[in-house]
Order: C-alpha cells, then sequence, then structure tokens
C-alpha cells in the first residue's frame, strides 16, 4: 500500500506523524516502539490499507534496522565542531528525542566528544518548539540568548522555536527551501567549507519579535 505514496510525499507525512505522536511519548503514554508502530499503522491507513498490530511492528522494526544501519555523519560536521572545540567554543545538542538514544547517536557517529551539552526534551520536560527547551540549553551553557547561536533544519521547531526565546537562529536549509516566514532569517546550505560557515553563523544578530510574529534584526554584510 505505500508504495501508492511518492517517497518524498511519504517522508513529509511520517515527519509530521512524528510530531502527531511524540507527545504522546513525551508523556510516557507510548514507548517508542509503540509510537513508531502506531505512525506505520496510520501510514497504512492513509494509504488506503489496514496494518493490524503485527504488521504495523514489522514495518516499524525495518524501518529501524534501516535507518539504524544507514546513519552518517553530515559532512563537515565533524570538522566544524572540531574548530569549535578547539577555541573553547561551547556546543550543545538540542533535540525533540530520547536521551538514551541521541547519545547513542553521536558516539556512533563520533561526535559525542565534540559535545559539551546535551539537552534532550525528555530530561528537560519540553520539546522543541516551547522557548523553554532553550533557555534549558542557555542555562546549562552559563550564556545570555545574545551570546549563542542556534542552528537548525526545521522552520518550526528550531528556527521559530529558538527565537521566541530571543535566540538567534541560522536555518540549515540543505533543501533551499521557500522560507514560510520572511527571508531575513540567515541561512546555511551545509556545514563546509568550515571557515565560511562559521563566520555565517558568528555574523547573525537576529532577534525575535513575537507581537509581530516575525524575525528581524540587524546583520553584518555578508563576508
Amino acid at each position: 500500500m505505500l508504495h501508492k505514496i511518492s517517497l518524498e510525499r511519504l517522508l513529509q507525512r511520517y515527519l509530521g506523524l512524528i510530531e502527531e505522536t511524540y507527545p504522546e511519548e513525551l508523556a510516557g503514554r507510548l514507548s517508542a516502539v509503540d509510537s513508531r508502530s502506531e505512525r506505520f499503522r496510520r501510514l497504512v491507513e492513509e494509504a488506503g490499507g489496514r496494518a493490524g498490530p503485527t504488521e504495523a511492528a514489522e514495518l516499524s522494526a525495518f524501518y529501524r534496522e534501516t535507518y539504524q544501519r544507514s546513519r552518517r555523519e553530515m559532512p563537515g560536521a565533524h570538522k566544524l565542531l572540531a574548530s569549535y572545540r578547539k577555541d573553547g567554543t561551547q556546543v550543545g545538542v538540542i533535540t525533540n528525542n530520547r536521551e538514551e538514544e541521541q547519545v547513542e547517536k553521536l558516539e556512533f557517529l563520533g561526535l559525542a566528544s565534540l559535545v559539551d551539552h546535551l539537552v534532550t526534551s525528555e530530561a528537560a520536560g519540553y520539546a522543541k518548539p516551547d522557548p523553554r527547551i532553550f533557555q534549558e540549553g542557555l542555562r546549562r551553557a552559563g550564556v545570555l540568548p545574545s551570546e549563542a547561536r542556534m542552528v537548525g533544519d526545521s522552520w518550526a521547531a528550531d528556527i521559530l522555536g529558538a527565537a521566541s526565546a530571543g535566540l538567534p537562529a541560522i536555518w540549515f536549509d540543505r533543501e533551499a527551501a521557500e522560507a514560510p516566514r520572511t527571508p531575513q532569517v540567515p541561512r546555511i546550505r551545509s556545514l563546509a567549507p568550515v571557515p565560511s560557515v562559521r563566520r555565517r553563523i558568528a555574523s547573525w544578530r537576529g532577534s525575535y519579535l513575537p507581537r509581530r510574529g516575525r524575525i528581524g534584526g540587524n546583520r553584518r554584510p555578508k563576508e
């Protein structure tokens, strides 16, 4: 049944289902395994089929096995984080995920030693785009919002979420997507070359204006 849906649409719907089911997982009403099975049950149902508990669990297990085996470091990630480590800049990860899952992922990718602070929604009790999870990251790092930068690939969760906490955000837009709100938010398309990416991140001084519902601010000329 899932072959009836294009891969792009299937991916977007699956990502949407993650957002729909994650609150139940965060609240402890669904385990991570059951949450994945529920997502595949809904996918099949929306494709016009029906997946019972066994079929949904089998799809979920196949997806999970393939996902775990296929993980790769984003090109340039290690060099970029290592450059921050070298000059003493703190690096934090803020994620809507479980602590065990994210620790294992960082270790598998060889990035764990380059991350100073890991803030998961499971541990914090809040999920992006709630500004409180970003505030927890700032608290752990001991810095003000103006002293930090958020780089994220989700417009709603990362960019608007961070900005609502007063944290300047840079959109990691690998797909050259159309900005949902405003082009004023700076974008990076990749994590390399390191010098230009770091200049781009450091140069942004944007701020969030909740009453107007948009992101704005002063930005240095492009380098």
